[in-house]
């Protein structure tokens, strides 16, 4: 997915970020898990995790999004679901 608004990580411009078709059982309980290891369980943490991971980045490149962007890679993720 083409970022609306670019991000910058480790002095690297970010500008696309790849979906990739998740097992969606497996990625979601290591969402789970990564964000009791990180101290929130909360829902909006476990969503950033599983964006992280079926996106294969880092959950730091997930918050650095415009909140536009997340957007619509929750509307990719609300996709894979509902197929």
């Amino acid at each position: 997915m083409k970022l609306k608004y670019p991000i910058e990580i480790e002095g690297e411009t970010v500008e696309e970020i790849g979906i990739k078709r998740p097992p969606l059982a497996r990625d979601a309980r290591d969402a789970v898990r990564q964000a009791r290891r990180g101290g929130d369980d909360s829902e909006p943490a476990r969503e950033m995790y599983l964006l992280a991971n079926i996106c294969e980045v880092s959950p730091e490149t997930i918050d650095l999004m415009d909140l536009r962007d997340y957007g619509r890679l929750q509307v990719e993720l609300i996709d894979f679901l509902a197929r």
